[in-house]
């Protein structure tokens, strides 16, 4: 289990000081700077108008570094049942170049996994 008392963020910045602190610089806006402990851990998140969405940053083995994040909105339309609970399903847009996807034109999705191992195991 993570000690979640020692996960403390960072206030605010602006990009060019996360990128200073060993961050990712993303756009111009403001920038909250997490550490990401070993073992599963969740940032959960809420917008003024009441927006849901998580991001579970998950290991391959227990206690081990994070490899995934799975990233669910939790206010999308309902569409799906997982255990017997309601599910919200919502559009992803990926980028990769001139190429990409967009799951307006297919079927929503109801968790994104963003891997971050490169493709290894």
């Amino acid at each position: 289990m993570t000690d979640i008392h020692n996960v403390v963020p960072f206030p605010p910045v602006v990009p060019a000081d996360a990128k200073a602190l060993g961050y990712a610089e993303f756009n111009g806006n403001p920038h909250l700077c997490v550490d990401v402990p070993d073992g599963g851990f969740t940032i959960t998140a809420k917008t003024t108008e009441g927006k849901r969405i998580t991001f579970a940053f998950q290991p391959y083995k227990n206690g081990g570094p994070p490899q995934c994040v799975d990233i669910q909105y939790h206010d999308g339309e309902q569409g799906l049942t997982q255990n017997g609970d309601p599910w919200p399903v919502f559009d992803v847009l990926g980028f990769a170049g001139n190429k990409g996807f967009d799951t307006r034109d297919t079927a929503k999705v109801g968790i994104a996994c963003i891997l971050m191992d490169g493709g290894e195991q």
